[in-house]
């Protein structure tokens, strides 16, 4: 894997644990789904493309997460799952599906 690759997934993992999976473990509650946003709180939690350093370096078919059958637009993917059950459960587990692609480097 190239290091530029493995950056990507390191900054998308670090994002998914500072801005998704805490904010949530800290309010002691479930995010919910309005339309094409995840709420907490009040505030839109960050979950969009534009947000991610792996959606930033890649197309949706050549992303590492894709390569691996685990595509956020798979409907069994970690992303799909959270997305429309935003739990902290949920959060970890696109959390742990980032941090899989860097297992065996």
């Amino acid at each position: 894997m190239k290091p530029e690759v493995r950056k990507a997934i390191r900054a998308s993992i670090k994002h998914w644990e500072e801005d998704i999976v805490r904010p949530i473990r800290e309010s002691g509650g479930r995010a919910v789904r309005e339309y094409f946003d995840v709420i907490l709180n009040g505030e839109s939690l960050p979950i969009h493309a534009d947000s991610c350093a792996l959606c930033q370096m890649f197309d949706c078919s050549e992303c590492p997460l894709a390569l691996a059958r685990r595509s956020c637009l798979r409907v069994d993917s970690p992303y799909y799952n959270f997305f429309f059950s935003p739990t902290l459960a949920n959060a970890e587990a696109m959390v742990e599906a980032l941090k899989d692609l860097l297992k065996g480097e």
